[in-house]
Formats: structure tokens, C-alpha cells, sequence
């Protein structure tokens, strides 16, 4: 590659990192609509991904800009073996993850760019996906270990030293995103809130589990804030409970969520609601009627049974409301 290939691709590779450490999140997600747009570079638009593949290298580009993983709904919609196992490695803690090759051809033009990436050491994007449509960026990550007989290569995502030898200034947000400490834990808190989060709207239809109140699938994120939290039955602190699975979350509005959180509100292992005497002395107001009217009502459950709240969860948390309601 030229001189001045390397300095384009090098310049359009900054603008992508920037674009997207500046684009409007949800949770820290991107939609997939929002990586379609791109962004322009010397009046050409640049893709930030491809839709059908997940090795991507824009036209305008020499070398690759972007590799996805997408979450399958289920073990037996996964195309890749990476699609299952990159997550249990994230989970693990382990910071060097497996990668698979687009088919089975390591001569085919997608799997050389992994292998230039791998050679010239070029920082790229990875897009991780946490849900039907939702990706967490991450960048920069490293190629390394292009092996043809695996048909796969190893993502290095916490290898921070590679940034700043690219000796570039960049906006303070960037710098912040980049630069932040313990970057792999984060990632693995991310994924797991992400995920957690997705798991757990899509179990109740994107509804609040107390008022039925309801949320777009979609957030458009120039809004950035959800309607709906996931709470956690029993806090994700706890060793043994607080795993982040569909039956220790609820979807919670902001307003049911902060209640529940300050034993407020309290639910039975039966899924009964309870007030405390501190809401049912409480003088009126409309903000009070609507935490209110949920006495003696019951929490709106899963279609799917196996995704009830936990009664063993939610008798730890409803101990706490009965000890502070006496």
C-alpha cells in the first residue's frame, strides 16, 4: 500500500473512531440504523459496517475498517461458533477472544483483510452484538494470530498501548472513551447490563412489570434516557442472587423503579404489591395516586413461565420492605 493509501485510510480510520465516540447512545448501544448512516469523509460517504457480513472494508479503504459479532436468538440460529462463544470468554474475563473466518476459504478476500490487519497491526472497530439490532462499539482492537487450519484469528481488545502510538490529538470525549482504566471490565459490565437489559424487556413485551406502562423497541437515541429501567430483584453485589438473569430483573418505570429500590414498594413471592406506611400516609398528589392505585394489585408476569421473577429472590427482597414498613 502507498503512502498515500496508508494516509487516507489513516485519516478516514480517526473520523470513523471519533463518529462513533460521539454518537448519540442507548445503554452505551448503537442501532444498527445508526451505523448504516456512516459519516463523510471528502464528500464520500463511509460505511461503518456491512449489514450481510461481518468483515468490513469500505471501498474508499485499503485496509479493514470494522468487524461484528451478532447475537443469535438462540444456539441454533448461530452461524459462527464465535457467536456463542465470545461471550462466555467476555463473561470469563478473557481479553484475547476467537474470532471465526468468513467461510471456509482463509484465501478469500474478507479473511486476508484479517490477515493484513494482522500484520500491519491496525487498529480497527469491533461492534459487538447485545440484542436484535443493538451493538456495543469497541475501539481500538488489534488483530492477532490469522491461523488458516482454525479458520480464525484472536481480537485484542485491551491493548491501549497500540493507541498512543498512533500519536494523533483527538476531542476530549474521544480521549476520555479511549483512554478510560480497567477498559475490559467495562466492556464485560457493559455487555452483561446490555444483554441483561434486552433479555429481560423482551420477556415482558417491553412493559413495565407494575403499571403495564409501555416502551418503544426502538429508543430513537437522541433521546438517550429509556422510559423503563430493569431493576434487579436482589442487587447484582450479591454472589449468589444477583446474577444478571431474567428471573432477578424487573422492568421497572423510573418512577416504580426508584419505589422499589427505597422498599417503598414491595412485592411478595406470590408477585402481590404492597405499599409502605410511608406512601399510605403520604399526603395526595397525582404522582402519589399513580404509586398508590398498585396496592393490593398483582405484578404483570412473562408470558413464559420460565421467566417468572424468582419467589427465593423476591422473598430476600420483600424481607427488606416488611422490616422497614414496621
Amino acid at each position: 500500500m502507498s503512502s498515500r493509501s496508508d494516509e487516507i485510510d489513516h485519516q478516514i480510520r480517526l473520523k470513523a473512531f471519533e463518529h462513533l465516540a460521539n454518537l448519540p447512545k442507548v445503554n452505551g448501544r448503537l442501532h444498527y440504523t445508526q451505523l448504516d448512516e456512516g459519516f463523510t469523509f471528502d464528500n464520500n460517504r463511509i460505511t461503518l459496517h456491512n449489514r450481510q457480513k461481518g468483515i468490513h472494508k469500505p471501498w474508499q479503504m485499503a485496509s479493514l475498517l470494522s468487524v461484528k459479532t451478532v447475537f443469535p436468538r438462540s444456539l441454533y440460529q448461530a452461524t459462527y461458533r464465535d457467536q456463542i462463544d465470545i461471550y462466555n470468554k467476555i463473561y470469563a474475563g478473557v481479553d484475547e477472544l476467537d474470532y471465526s473466518f468468513m467461510g471456509t476459504d482463509p484465501n478469500a478476500k474478507e479473511n486476508q483483510y484479517l490477515l493484513k490487519a494482522c500484520e500491519n497491526n491496525t487498529p480497527i472497530i469491533y461492534f459487538i452484538g447485545t440484542g436484535k439490532g443493538y451493538y456495543l462499539p469497541e475501539f481500538p482492537v488489534f488483530i492477532s494470530d490469522w491461523n488458516p487450519h482454525k479458520l480464525e484469528v484472536k481480537i485484542k481488545i485491551d491493548r491501549l498501548g497500540d493507541w498512543q502510538n498512533l500519536k494523533i490529538q483527538v476531542d476530549e470525549q474521544l480521549s476520555t472513551y479511549i483512554e478510560r482504566k480497567y477498559r475490559f471490565s467495562n466492556i464485560k459490565t457493559r455487555l452483561h447490563q446490555s444483554r441483561f437489559r434486552t433479555a429481560v424487556m423482551e420477556a415482558y413485551d417491553y412493559k413495565c412489570a407494575i403499571s403495564g406502562f409501555p416502551e418503544p423497541r426502538r429508543i430513537h437515541p437522541e433521546h438517550k434516557v429509556p422510559l423503563i429501567d430493569v431493576a434487579h430483584i436482589v442487587e447484582d453485589k450479591n454472589p449468589k442472587f444477583g446474577q444478571p438473569e431474567i428471573v432477578n430483573g424487573l422492568p421497572l418505570t423510573k418512577l416504580h423503579h426508584a419505589a422499589y429500590d427505597a422498599n417503598l414498594i414491595g412485592i411478595d413471592p406470590e408477585y402481590g404489591l404492597h405499599l409502605s406506611r410511608t406512601l399510605i400516609n403520604a399526603k395526595d398528589g397525582q404522582t402519589l395516586a399513580l404509586l398508590k392505585s398498585v396496592e393490593g394489585k398483582k405484578l404483570l408476569l412473562p408470558k413464559n413461565r420460565n421467566n417468572f421473577p424468582d419467589p427465593e429472590r423476591l422473598s430476600i427482597k420483600f424481607q427488606e420492605f416488611e422490616n422497614l414498613a414496621r
